[in-house]
């Protein structure tokens, strides 16, 4: 036989097939084998017994039947169905003597051969049949022994399923009846693969001479899936099957990303996305999986003629373990109970809030970055809280703790263990406050009786005078007086340059009253003659009289004093009036110089002097000696204005060069916007000057909350010069602090204490830094853009317990500044170079976390100053957790009454923990 250049994998593995001989009801067996594509490659046969045979001739494949089998068996089915990934084609070779059927979702080859002896069923390498298979395979495909499988490629995912059906030889009885009906009708029907005609609607199937046993049933229709049963007929009985034919659809699933598994119903299909062109209409188990994401598995009901589409957004996940000092504590991830510590909890990447819960402990809550398979871990010590029940007579009151608003009466207040400063207030009752010591895990009872009071609203002309109670300085009116105790009260009202104001109050009821008081100003005198007399007197631009001039009660203060005679000239001057005291003025109005003034390229400009028109140039004026403001205008040229000195007899020439105009308009965005031109304020945006002097300007645009602008303009004659400019808006970041009171830095400048907005940022990047005595510093990096408002919201971890202290020589002795983090017992002492004790400054005292102050007179116990010497100044704090910080510096005292310290940096061994030990214990027995 001509040979054909085939690569040949062939792939049959079939399983030894028993039978039993017995003529009862036909029982199929099935037997699926699988493995790996790479374990299938090269030249090999398999015989149904399971060894394995060679090829027998080069040009053909054969398939050997074993004798205790073929007896025994009437034919046989093997059905190969490739899964995986798969490219090129599959070759099925055929020998011309045996028939096969071909349709378009898959190809079955049928082999029936009566078997009456071992024998080796040859089969020539003859006119090959194709079958071409995409890189994920869609479609099934059927083989018999007549038939041999050769692969272009495969790869090793790539699986083979072998079934086997074997058919069995078995008594056959009288032929009987068969009939069938299918939903939808006209559905062909094929019994053992010969057509045997189509359903109706109107009337069944009936199939006539249908021998008993076992037979293969297909009931197939375009657009729907074939049905495929075994089927067992029975002797001497009518026969009725009902078939119901599911349609097809389509299904497109994707995922993000891309290159996910997909299984349906167990089966894998494909990678994403994958399009099934011809699926069941029917509900489908989806599962979607990819290394690095969480697997989704979700149902999906595919309609008939149409198209579903899912897509599944994948999610990397990470997790999150929570441990708490004590356990047992409720965890919260994004607010959602994950259950008690210790707990491990599996999240989606990306940042988590985590809480923290559990009575009579204080809540903490932290936020956490998981990345993909990363295990974070968020441990927590506990804080111990004790619990303060407030009440009141009456209740309603508004209660605050270290000035901390916390609810009203009757409230219960959740605190670490130490001392606070509790107020109630209520109004109509006024406050009350009391300091008060609270231990961890315990719970006090506070009740406050509130007194009824009274207040009063105080108001005064002139405003803002300043107002005592009972001698107590309160505020500056207008101004409210609050929680006056019933019974007399001394209000006093003052202000600079005003008589003293006083009265007294009677408290009887809560109502509001009111005070209005009008001040008496503190008043002089003023006198004024002038040379030559009968002069005009003007105080603040408004006539009062002629000189001579006299007025009395004039309140104390500046006033501008103007006298004016005729066209002699005028006096002008700022004047103080003070108290109980007459001002005498003099001014001489004799003509004191001249000036001429002249304009050029053109006469015939109008002067101002002071305001006043004086005529048209050329022209000369007498003045009085002193300053004056000349204005110069002409309806061709731009204004001009300048002042002068002129001195007693001075005859002064002005030349004055008038400049072509042009016009000049401003426009701003946003409107409102200030204009500075040259350095003047000339007012706000839009801004129209149609008679601008030719030349160049500085133009300076500034409005709150926006980056200022400048530009050079230059206006041209008889043109118009627009100029429009926006502004570029400034930036804010917002920050919120856990623990609250934070201060907050912005490029290493202090704002304040959070929360709080930080304004008039220029855009780009700023460093945000957060710090909290106790507390670890916190910085971010913030880019902003203009405009924008950023929200920070900052959670500080507790920094570890930790003391340090400083001094300072002062000439009563020792001022000593410390800092401890903790609420703690403190120990503030002096040891000699011998590390024995020789003064306790501080024993056992219980301080808030901070920085403290204390002053030493350098003297023992017994009130003896230390002799002179080198000391150490020693501070040791124990927290109410147990924890102990401890710090020290060294000082030198030279003679009694005059200390000198240095620092001593020091480096706590085993050494001094020991010392402090002692010195603890020490303190411990004085406490006692």
């Amino acid at each position: 036989m001509k040979r054909y250049v085939i690569l040949l994998f062939l792939i049959l593995l079939i399983s030894t097939v028993y039978v039993l001989a017995s003529v009862s009801d036909l029982v199929s067996q099935t037997t699926i084998v699988e493995m790996k594509a790479s374990q299938l490659m090269g030249s090999a046969v398999f015989e149904l017994s399971g060894r394995l045979i060679p090829f027998e001739k080069e040009s053909s494949i054969g398939i050997r039947v074993a004798t205790d089998t073929v007896s025994k068996l009437e034919g046989i089915e093997i059905y190969i169905r490739v899964t995986g990934s798969a490219r090129g084609n599959i070759i099925a070779i055929r020998d011309s003597v045996f028939d096969y059927v071909n349709s378009i979702s898959h190809t079955r080859l049928v082999y029936n051969t009566n078997l009456s002896a071992t024998q080796t069923i040859f089969l020539p390498l003859s006119r090959p049949f194709k079958t071409n298979i995409k890189s994920v395979p869609s479609q099934d495909i059927y083989l018999t022994p007549d038939f041999i499988i050769s692969f272009g490629t495969l790869t090793d995912a790539a699986k083979i399923q072998l079934r086997i059906i074997p058919k069995k030889r078995r008594n056959i009885g009288a032929p009987t009846i068969l009939t069938i009906n299918s939903d939808p009708s006209n559905a062909s029907v094929y019994i053992d693969g010969k057509p045997v005609g189509m359903t109706s609607s109107s009337y069944p199937l009936t199939v006539q001479n249908v021998l008993p046993g076992t037979h293969y049933l297909e009931v197939v229709k375009p657009g729907y899936a074939p049905y495929k049963s075994i089927i067992d007929v029975k002797e001497n009985k009518e026969n009725e099957l009902f078939v119901m034919l599911k349609g097809f659809g389509s299904l497109v699933l994707s995922s993000d990303p891309k290159g996910a598994n997909v299984f349906i119903d167990g089966d894998f299909k494909g990678i994403t996305p994958l399009t099934i062109n011809k699926i069941q209409a029917t509900s489908h188990e989806i599962r979607m999986t990819r290394d690095g994401y969480n697997s989704v598995t979700f149902r999906v009901n595919v309609k008939p003629y149409a198209t579903t589409t899912r897509l599944v957004k994948l999610t990397t996940f990470g997790t999150i373990e929570v441990i708490s000092e004590p356990s047992d504590a409720d965890v919260y991830v994004d607010g959602y109970s994950v259950g008690k510590t210790p707990v491990k909890a599996k999240v989606d990447v990306g940042e988590h809030t985590v809480r923290i819960s559990k009575n009579h402990y204080f809540e903490v809550e932290q936020k956490v970055k998981v990345n993909v398979e990363q295990v974070v871990q968020v441990t927590e010590k506990l804080k111990p809280m004790g619990v303060i029940v407030v009440t009141s007579i009456p209740s309603g009151a508004q209660v605050y703790v270290n000035g901390i608003y916390k609810g009203t009466t009757p409230v219960e207040v959740h605190l670490s263990g130490g001392e606070y400063l509790l107020k109630v207030y209520k109004e109509g009752y006024g406050g009350m406050d009391r300091k008060v010591k609270i231990q961890p895990l315990t719970t006090k009872a506070v009740s406050f009786e509130l007194k009824p009071v009274g207040s009063v609203g105080v108001e005064s002309e002139p405003k803002q005078a300043k107002v005592f109670l009972d001698g107590d300085y309160i505020g500056t009116t207008p101004l409210v007086l609050q929680n006056l105790s019933f019974g007399e009260h001394e209000i006093i009202i003052m202000k600079d340059n005003y008589e003293r104001w006083t009265r007294k109050i009677r408290i009887e009821t809560p109502e509001k009253r009111y005070i209005h008081a009008i001040l008496t100003p503190y008043s002089g005198s003023l006198h004024i003659t002038s040379i030559p007399s009968v002069a005009n007197v003007y105080i603040n631009g408004e006539k009062v009289g002629i000189t001579p001039f006299t007025k009395e009660n004039i309140p104390v203060g500046i006033y501008n004093i103007k006298v004016v005679k005729g066209d002699l000239g005028m006096w002008e001057e700022k004047v103080k009036i003070e108290r109980n005291k007459t001002t005498d003025l003099n001014p001489d109005l004799t003509i004191a110089g001249l000036v001429d003034i002249r304009t050029i390229p053109v006469d015939n400009a109008s002067v101002f002097i002071d305001g006043i028109y004086k005529g048209n140039t050329p022209l000369r004026l007498s003045l009085l000696s002193g300053k004056h403001r000349i204005t110069i205008r002409h309806p061709d040229y731009s204004d001009w204005s300048g002042e002068i000195i002129l001195a007693k007899g001075e005859i002064k020439d002005i030349k004055i060069d008038l400049r072509d105009m042009g016009s000049l308009t401003i426009l701003t965005d946003p409107v409102g916007s200030t204009i500075y031109i040259d350095g003047k304020d000339v007012g706000i945006s839009p801004y129209i000057d149609p008679r601008v002097a030719v030349g160049k300007y500085n133009i300076l645009i500034s409005k709150s909350g926006y980056n200022p602008i400048t530009r050079i303009v230059a206006v041209k004659k008889g043109q118009e010069t627009k100029v429009n400019l926006t502004l570029e808006p400034l930036s804010r970041i917002s920050v919120n602090t856990y623990p609250p009171a934070c201060n907050i830095f912005v490029d290493d400048k202090e704002f304040g204490k959070s929360p709080i907005i930080v304004s008039d940022l220029q855009k780009g990047k700023h460093v945000v830094t957060v710090k909290h005595v106790g507390y670890k510093t916190s910085q971010q990096l913030v880019t902003l853009v203009p405009g924008e408002t950023r929200i920070i919201n900052v959670f500080l971890k507790e920094s570890p317990f930790q003391a340090t202290i400083t001094t300072a020589p002062i000439p009563s002795g020792y001022h000593i500044e410390y800092t401890i983090t903790r609420q703690a017992n403190t120990n503030v002492y002096v040891t000699n170079s011998n590390n024995s004790l020789r003064a306790i400054i501080l024993k056992n005292k219980s301080m808030p976390p901070g920085t403290h102050e204390i002053t030493w007179d350098g003297k023992d116990e017994d009130g003896n100053y230390l002799p002179d010497g080198e000391y150490t100044l020693n501070i040791r704090a124990v927290s109410i957790f147990g924890d102990t910080a401890v710090a020290r510096t060294a000082l030198q005292i030279k003679r009694a009454g005059q200390i000198y310290v240095g620092a001593l940096p020091q480096i706590f061994g085993s050494v001094l923990g020991a010392l402090s030990t002692v010195i603890f214990i020490y303190f411990t027995f004085l406490g006692r």
